[in-house]
């Protein structure tokens, strides 16, 4: 006997005004109802070696939110306590940091302390780099090593990028169009019209947040034309010809789009609506029935 299963979104189900009684009995009947009617919206549980992906990226991600609070902790000991960094180099450069290892304090507190938090930098950034090694080896098995190749031909779009990408959709089959995985990732504006008023606000910033804040990022290399590196040309050769193909004209096209959109519009607009496109090219990418890879 085949049973037909589905797996209902819970966000997406309706929820009838008024009614504050909660059942299993009411629940099974309400899902009954809505499922006739068709009002339930299907997803698709992802895979135990999808979740384990997930898990590897989004632990690197907050090892990365862990560097990045080290490091305030010390920039912000060292401000209260009056020892700043004079020199025109950025900080956390190599000479930064030369001068951390030279920073005495008067207090011896507040030496051992400064020697705590410069400790526990050093380990949250071994950390990083680790998960940073593990993602690469990760990146050429066999069962994303094609995919990551294709996705990595786009400018802005390095391992890490293409392996959230893998990561966070999963089978790209289960998204109709490019509007949808836009709308997967929260890239869409949000919208409350009216009649013949029309209100768009902010993008709906659903769906994985660190693959936006990637995505966002790799938008910012569409900021100029530029020379084609040689580490980009190399990625590109070892993707196949219809999206190396695809992916020089999709960098043609963003460029032009990003000039034009800042030079009407708020940057940050700008990074969101390239942001927005490039994830529906990369998206077709990998998909396996639109044909380009």
């Amino acid at each position: 006997m085949v049973v037909d299963c589905r797996v209902a979104a819970p966000s997406r189900i309706p929820v009838l005004p008024g009614e504050r009684r909660k059942t299993d009995r009411l629940d099974a009947e309400r899902l009954a109802i809505f499922l006739r009617g068709g009002q339930l919206t299907a997803v698709t549980p992802p895979t135990p070696e999808t979740e384990a992906l997930r898990t590897l990226t989004r632990t690197r991600d907050q090892a990365r939110k862990d560097v990045v609070a080290a490091k305030h902790h010390v920039s912000k000991l060292l401000l209260h306590r009056g020892a700043i960094f004079r020199s025109p180099r950025k900080l956390w450069s190599r000479e930064h940091r030369a001068w951390l290892k030279t920073v005495k304090l008067d207090n011896a507190d507040d030496q051992q302390l400064l020697d705590f938090k410069l400790g526990r930098l050093d380990l949250r950034e071994a950390e990083l780099r680790e998960l940073d090694e593990r993602i690469e080896g990760r990146a050429q098995r066999s069962d994303v090593e094609e995919v990551v190749r294709c996705l990595k031909a786009y400018r802005g779009v390095g391992t890490l990028t293409a392996l959230n990408v893998v990561a966070e959709l999963g089978d790209p089959r289960r998204f109709a169009d490019k509007a949808s995985v836009a709308a997967y990732v929260g890239l869409v504006p949000s919208e409350h019209s009216s009649g013949a008023k029309v209100r768009r606000g902010g993008i709906m910033r659903a769906g994985s947040r660190h693959l936006r804040r990637l995505l966002i990022e790799a938008s910012q290399h569409y900021r100029c034309r530029m020379n084609e590196s040689k580490a980009l040309t190399a990625r590109r050769l070892a993707a196949p010809a219809r999206v190396r193909e695809h992916a020089r004209l999709t960098e043609r096209r963003l460029v032009k789009r990003y000039r034009r959109l800042s030079a009407a519009k708020h940057t940050n607009l700008a990074k969101a609506a390239i942001a927005r496109e490039l994830i529906g090219h990369l998206w077709a990418s990998i998909h396996p029935d639109i044909g380009l890879a």
